[in-house]
């Protein structure tokens, strides 16, 4: 009857090596990730004064070009030069204002081509202020145009209508099928201005200010 002879493998010098190696690699990993999670949590401190500090809003962490920029400086490396207040107030954002206006030419373009709706949306400040942010809307998508502390023409229908009628301007009254806003007695003044100056536009009054007005008198 066989038997199976069980043999015990000789360690050479290389197993020894190889073994060596390893636990030298293994404790070389350890140390690298304890260094970066301290450097991480030193770094989260610096940036946290740094927020603190300037005031900035706990969710400009959630923009997605917050990543972006953290993904840029670590590519800069040790080292990098942080852009001065100069650099971010004039030439930076003269570029990227040019961005802006690029990235928007498709919009525009199809302005003149099916046509857009003006929006409205506005808003008092905590200094008393009437704002009114205007968007202009597309098959494209929604586009910001600007903000306007309207407090010297919303009172009246008339200082209203110039403030729509010049929106519309800018934007070229052959574009816009529609103004969009409140309909408050003062928009809805300016509404007929606006109709009356430009035929080929309507005014239309938000659906949900609608929506809100008749549940508050449902109240």
């Amino acid at each position: 009857m066989n038997q199976s002879v069980k043999r015990t493998r000789k360690v050479d010098p290389m197993d020894v090596f190889i073994k060596s190696s390893t636990q030298v690699t293994s404790k070389k990993m350890t140390i690298n990730e304890t260094y970066k999670k301290e450097q991480r949590k030193k770094a989260c401190v610096d940036f946290s004064r740094w927020m603190y500090d300037a005031t900035i809003p706990f969710n400009a962490l959630n923009h997605p070009s917050f990543k972006v920029a953290i993904d840029s400086i670590t590519r800069a490396g040790i080292g990098m030069k942080p852009p001065s207040a100069y650099e971010v107030r004039v030439p930076l954002l003269n570029k990227e204002f040019a961005n802006t206006n690029e990235s928007m030419r498709i919009n525009r373009e199809e302005w003149t081509k099916i046509g857009c709706s003006i929006m409205s949306d506005g808003w008092t400040d905590q200094c008393g202020r009437i704002i009114i942010n205007f968007l202009v809307n597309c098959s494209k998508g929604s586009m910001f145009l600007e903000s306007v502390d309207a407090s010297s023409y919303s009172k009246t229908g008339d200082k209203l209508f110039e403030l729509l009628s010049r929106i519309v301007d800018a934007v070229g009254d052959a574009n816009v099928v529609q103004v969009i806003t409140d309909n408050g007695s003062n928009f809805v003044a300016a509404g007929a201005f606006l109709m009356a100056k430009y035929p080929l536009l309507y005014w239309t009054p938000f659906a949900t200010h609608c929506i809100d007005l008749v549940l508050k008198i449902l109240e």
